[in-house]
């Protein structure tokens, strides 16, 4: 199995990691959890039953999501003749492997050889996006859709909703943090993944938001600073930076309280009011994580943790501004750190 999983970390293209993912390993791990749940003894292992059974459904309506976009990203744009090598050899691995759980019927008798995995997996340098948007950029830019001229209050609440739905790169950020700091408790792993998890979502909330105005947000370049800039620092730094640094900081009065009540009191617009309640909420969850983890990474010490996310903080916006001037000729006033995460 571990070959499998190399494997599909090597996937070249979106439709290669969509096919590798739905049409491979997640159906696999279904299988292997449904007959375990059918075979082993009811009454013994009954909590692992009741475990299984929520994950079981959590995958069934992952695959239903991820076939549904193989379909439309694979086989309509036609491009399974692409993916289908990748596709049978990952197949093959895993029936060499005997499936997930190393029991499934018709394993390959002889042992299965890497193809693409010969080296080990490394991290991007750079974000990409959807092939139909026009880029990436390092630095925030307003959106001029449907904002009358002179109408500030609009402006700032577009403005919010692509802070939103541009948080991907905070995904990006706390995904390679997670990868490279494999060698921590498994609670680290498990508080990231729901950081992660959160960050999604709050790039779905400005999604739904622009959306929900008419606003074309594909049509704009997307921003990436928080993984782009912060790459090349240590991954301790890289978590620093956004729990203590950018999510810490939205924690003072003009924050992520000020977001909510400017949606609510200012703008009045329900919708975001509601995005940026829960926004606020997993804020604070975050900076949690930060005094915990970020110290962790610096050996208990928060003070050193702090200094560490102060220096990222100084050097990204530095990085901010000279992109900003790179593109605009001019350069943009500091942003507060609470616009991020």
């Amino acid at each position: 199995m571990t070959l499998v999983l190399e494997e599909l970390l090597h996937a070249r293209s979106d439709e290669e990691l969509l096919v590798g993912l739905h049409e491979v390993v997640r159906p696999a791990l279904l299988r292997t959890m449904r007959a375990h749940v059918r075979t082993t003894h009811q009454v013994v292992d009954y909590p692992t039953i009741r475990t299984l059974r929520t994950i079981i459904a959590d995958l069934e309506e992952q695959l239903v999501w991820g076939q549904r976009a193989c379909r439309l990203l694979v086989d309509e744009r036609g491009r399974r003749d692409e993916v289908e090598e990748f596709a049978q050899r990952l197949r093959g691995f895993l029936d060499a492997a005997g499936g997930i759980d190393g029991r499934e019927q018709g394993a390959a008798p002889v042992a299965a050889r890497r193809w693409r995995s010969l080296a080990p997996f490394s991290l991007p340098e750079k974000s990409v996006r959807d092939e139909r948007m026009p880029g990436t950029v390092l630095y925030r830019h307003s959106a001029p859709d449907r904002i009358p001229p002179g109408d500030e209050i609009r402006k700032r609440l577009i403005d919010k909703m692509r802070v939103r739905q541009e948080e991907m790169t905070a995904v990006e950020l706390i995904a390679g943090v997670i990868w490279l700091k494999q060698d921590q408790p498994w609670d680290f792993t498990l508080d990231l993944a729901r950081h992660c998890w959160d960050e999604v979502r709050h790039a779905l909330f400005g999604q739904a938001a622009l959306e929900a105005e008419g606003i074309d947000w594909m049509s704009y370049p997307q921003y990436t600073s928080d993984y782009d800039v912060n790459i090349t620092n240590l991954p301790a730094a890289q978590y620093a930076w956004l729990s203590v640094g950018i999510e810490g900081g939205a924690m003072k009065r003009t924050g992520k309280r000020a977001e909510f009540e400017f949606c609510r009191d200012e703008a009045h617009h329900p919708l975001m009011t509601q995005f940026q309640d829960y926004d606020w909420a997993d804020e604070v969850t975050h900076a949690g994580f930060g005094r915990e983890w970020a110290s962790h990474l610096y050996d208990g010490d928060m003070e050193q943790a702090r200094a560490v996310a102060d220096q990222a903080l100084a050097e990204f916006w530095t990085a901010v501004r000279q992109a900003a001037t790179e593109h605009t000729g001019e350069a943009p006033a500091p942003k507060p750190a609470n616009l991020g995460g």
